[in-house]
């Protein structure tokens, strides 16, 4: 359970630096005023992962096909929670629809390069062990 933990706060915290990141790179290319559909969206993504997080802690612990039922009811309450959200950012002015959108991708950007980089130490440990 710990790594567990481990491995749901070193996500949260990438996908705040990503966000800051992209952030960062939106204030410095002149985009400014996507900044708060970026933030709108990073943090939308922050509580979809938390929330995915949850269930499946608590999935765990479930009979297989309780925890199959558990974890469907909890992908429709997170399907509704990111349709607001979208929703929220079209009758906001002041936030940008596609930046909402691009930071909601970032539990997902995060994803992909947490599963390339483990390609890579994969291929890399296997080069170490069989040179040529």
């Amino acid at each position: 359970m710990q790594e567990y933990r481990f491995a749901v706060k070193r996500t949260v915290i990438q996908i705040v630096l990503w966000g800051i990141g992209l952030g960062s790179g939106a204030y410095a290319a002149g985009y400014s005023s996507w900044l708060s559909g970026l933030a709108l969206g990073t943090i939308t993504s922050i509580v979809y992962f938390l929330f995915m997080s949850c269930r499946v802690r608590k999935s765990v612990e479930l009979p297989p096909h309780k925890a199959v039922s558990y974890m469907r009811v909890g992908w429709a309450i997170r399907l509704i929670f990111i349709l607001l959200m979208l929703v929220l950012s079209v009758q906001i002015p002041s936030v940008h629809f596609w930046a909402a959108v691009a930071g909601m991708l970032s539990l997902q950007v995060v994803l992909l390069l947490n599963g390339g980089i483990l390609i890579l130490k994969s291929l890399l440990g296997a080069v170490k062990k069989h040179p040529l």
